[in-house]
């Protein structure tokens, strides 16, 4: 037995595996035919050859075929040999940071038949591709279930947690990763591995990292607890206070009437049905209530894991209807009720649940500022304009915080809030809607400032001329200007303290309460911020 040594002197570096045949005569070396064909896979190269009759190798009824592989390189060096083959192709299973070329010998029986050239240039394999739609769902406390897609070649994945490799290898498409802390952001990212190859250079095939996911893991919040409410005129107000978020911030608070399951919807401006609305953080008032029967509570929190289980129920609560006209001297809840709405609206009333003399005093000013008679008492008509201008309750808008200006064109009132508590309400008076006058709404800040000196009386249209900022538009008085939105500003009139609001101004903010002004003025510098709305 000796070795048949095949061609060596390779243009790449080629080593051919020698194999032991017998031989019966002297035979030539077969002349070399065409190359291989060798195409890269995902971890794999494809080694094929033409085995038709006709084809470079012919064919013969026992013919088989030894496919070698090499790194290409100088010298070469044989790596993988794959023998007694019957047919193309052949695969390899390589690592992708390798360069590869390969020779087939054909053989009748133990005769060598046909010796290819080697293929070239060196061909690599390509590494998996990263996964792709990288997600995660939050199916209990403390726990984060991750899902990708497949890769294509892929034969498992590893998952990594804050850069460190938390799973070396799973075949499966998603992972559950528990004993977290809710609340607390973690960070994740797989990659796809290709393991069982022929051939290794440095481990399995691995790809590059899929997108990076944050995971917040978090379950339903605990119940609301300390329920509790308040009735007023065929509506209640409930109070609560949140129980533990568990790691995602309460999204919506959910009102149900005693052990009824279907959660009371959200009004609307023609819900004529029990509706509810958030009012505050901790506060919910129900509307459209019947002042015939009593009512029971419960409430749910919902966060974006899912609802939280109920709270407790409340006490009965029965609302009561309030039907005007009220007068002087009246008593009870209808008159609480009524000072609420006033005070809501920007007209300050002490609580007393007695229609007393200060109380017509502020229907009065209600009564003034809207037009309607000044009878001091609280007719149909004056009761809905109540009712109307405070829908929203206590409740100002989000954007009146801290230290700031808040004028309401609805209720025809400026508040002046510092350190968040209002501390001065002024009535106001604005431009004619639907013109060029109109006063402007949005977000501002006072930008300029212009006083009155020692000589101004507000009761003196002369001395106010004299000693004023002067309007060069319209030639008018505007003692105590605070400039906000261009030309407009907010500023003293005298023409509203006379007239009242049978008129309207150019587009400023008139006041006519002078001291209020005085103090707005001294107490608002440059830069406060002025927020006019509806």
């Amino acid at each position: 037995m000796v070795p048949i040594v095949r061609r060596l002197s390779l243009a790449v570096a080629t080593v051919v595996i020698a194999s032991t045949v017998a031989i019966g005569t002297a035979s030539a070396i077969p002349t070399p035919v065409a190359a291989p064909t060798v195409t890269p896979g995902v971890a794999k190269v494809t080694v094929g050859w033409n085995t038709s009759p006709s084809g470079p190798y012919g064919s013969a009824p026992d013919r088989t075929y030894t496919v070698q592989l090499f790194l290409a390189g100088t010298p070469a060096t044989a790596i993988l040999t794959k023998t007694g083959l019957t047919s193309s192709p052949a695969v390899f299973k390589v690592d992708p940071s390798v360069s590869v070329i390969a020779s087939v010998m054909a053989y009748d029986g133990p005769t060598p038949a046909a010796t290819s050239d080697q293929s070239t240039p060196g061909v690599k394999s390509t590494a998996p591709a990263a996964p792709t739609g990288l997600a995660a769902t939050y199916p209990a406390s403390g726990a984060v279930r991750l899902s990708w897609n497949s890769v294509a070649g892929a034969t498992s994945y590893a998952i990594y947690r804050g850069g460190v490799k938390i799973v070396n290898s799973t075949q499966r498409l998603y992972f559950n990763d528990s004993g977290l802390t809710n609340g607390t952001s973690y960070s994740y990212y797989v990659v796809a591995l290709v393991s069982g190859l022929d051939y290794q250079a440095g481990g399995v095939a691995t790809s590059s990292k899929s997108a990076t996911l944050t995971a917040v893991p978090a379950t339903v919040p605990a119940a609301p607890n300390h329920v509790t409410g308040t009735v007023g005129d065929r509506l209640v107000n409930l109070r609560f206070r949140g129980g533990a978020a568990n790691g995602r911030p309460i999204m919506n608070v959910y009102v149900y009437i005693g052990t009824d399951t279907s959660r009371v919807p959200a009004c609307t401006r023609t819900s004529t049905d029990v509706c509810a609305s958030t009012t505050t953080a901790n506060g919910i008032q129900v509307r459209n209530l019947s002042a015939e029967r009593g009512y029971r509570f419960r409430l749910r929190a919902r966060n974006i894991i899912g609802l939280s289980p109920y709270s407790s129920q409340t006490p009965m609560l029965q609302p009561f209807t309030i039907k005007p006209p009220f007068t002087q001297g009246m008593r009870g809840a209808t008159i609480v009720e009524l000072q609420k709405r006033l005070t809501w609206a920007g007209l300050p009333t002490p609580i007393t649940g007695v229609f007393d003399s200060a109380t017509r005093k502020q229907v009065k000013h209600l009564q003034e500022k809207f037009l309607y008679n000044e009878t001091g008492e609280v007719s149909v008509s004056t009761w809905s304009l109540l009712k109307r201008i405070t829908v929203k309750g206590a409740a100002l808008p989000s954007q009146c915080r801290g230290t700031m200006i808040c004028i309401s064109k609805t209720q025809r009132v400026l508040r002046f809030l510092e350190k968040g508590k209002i501390t001065r309400y002024l009535d106001a008076r604005f431009g004619p809607e639907g013109g060029g006058l109109a006063t402007g709404e949005g977000m501002f800040s006072i930008d300029y400032k212009d006083g009155c000196s020692s000589g101004a009386n507000p009761n003196d249209y002369g001395s106010l001329m004299a000693n004023c900022h002067v309007s060069s538009g319209f030639g008018t008085p505007m003692a105590w200007s605070m400039f906000f939105n261009g030309g407009q500003a907010i500023h003293h009139s005298w023409y509203f303290a006379r007239d009242g609001y049978w008129g309207n101004s150019h587009g400023c903010i008139n006041i006519r309460d002078w001291e209020g002004l005085r103090y707005l003025y001294d107490h608002a510098p440059t830069g406060t911020p002025v927020y006019v709305y509806w």
